[in-house]
């Protein structure tokens, strides 16, 4: 029964050991009973009564600690719980910033917002004055690839270097910016068809000729381009429709060129 005992009081004495090591908080009687705990280094010197009131002091300090550490615990948990709120309200704010914003964050373009804006004070300048403007949807071929091969920091890299080239392709009376994923918009004013596709090629000519490298390694890119005018259109919409359908046309006709109606 005294060696049975013993082999408990070993197990407790690891597990209290480590319980009061790990802990801030450990109280006076339980670093008195590790003390104790950790003289049984015989067992001759073991007695059942002793070990049986050590045993009942043991049982009546995790009694006392673990109510303590309850009641930290809840406290800690009302604290997560706080944060936990305020992460959210953060995050919701941070939703209605991007909203507001009419900068694409990657590549430093006019977002999605921005350029709707754009197309709609267009529209009613043509409506107005029937000032004609042209619009030009990009594409990078085989974008998807880049972010299988290379990981998707070097899509990112190959996205703000593309932006680029657009920018400086355009004038300061242009607007560009990312529409979508791997998608770019341009519009351009007192632009027609013919126009457009001039701008459009020069900026795939631009693009095939840059080196794209990423971490020492050189990425082969082109894209694609579909071109309309407002002028041929009813309505600002069926505009854009046409450029997209361009840009689908110049895809499926082997990528890396400018499609509109001839």
């Amino acid at each position: 029964m005294v060696e049975s005992i013993d082999g408990v009081l070993d197990k407790l004495s690891l597990r209290l050991i480590d319980m009061i090591e790990s802990s801030d908080n450990s109280t006076v009687e339980i670093q008195a009973i590790k003390k104790e705990l950790e003289s049984y280094t015989e067992k001759s010197t073991v007695n059942f009564k002793i070990a049986h009131k050590k045993l009942f002091t043991i049982a009546v300090a995790l009694e006392e600690n673990t109510q303590l550490l309850s009641r930290d615990l809840k406290g800690h948990s009302a604290d997560v719980d706080a944060l936990s709120k305020k992460v959210k309200k953060l995050e919701e704010e941070l939703k209605e910033i991007k909203k507001e914003s009419k900068e694409d964050f990657l590549t430093k373009l006019y977002n999605k917002r921005a350029l709707d804006e754009f197309m709609e004070l267009k529209e009613a300048e043509y409506q107005r004055y029937e000032r004609n403007f042209a619009v030009i949807m990009f594409d990078l071929d085989h974008f998807k690839d880049v972010n299988d091969t290379f990981g998707h920091e070097a899509g990112d890299a190959v996205l703000s270097a593309f932006a680029k080239i657009l920018k400086k392709e355009a004038r300061s009376v242009d607007i560009v910016g990312r529409f979508g994923g791997e998608e770019f918009l341009a519009l351009l004013s007192d632009t027609d068809t013919k126009g457009g596709a001039i701008f459009a090629r020069k900026v795939l000519k631009h693009v095939e000729k840059s080196r794209f490298m990423y971490n020492g390694d050189r990425i082969e890119i082109t894209a694609s381009a579909g071109v309309s005018e407002r002028a041929k259109h009813i309505a600002l919409k069926a505009t854009i429709n046409s450029a997209d359908e361009y840009l689908y046309i110049a895809k499926k006709n082997g990528r890396n060129r400018v499609e509109y109606k001839k």
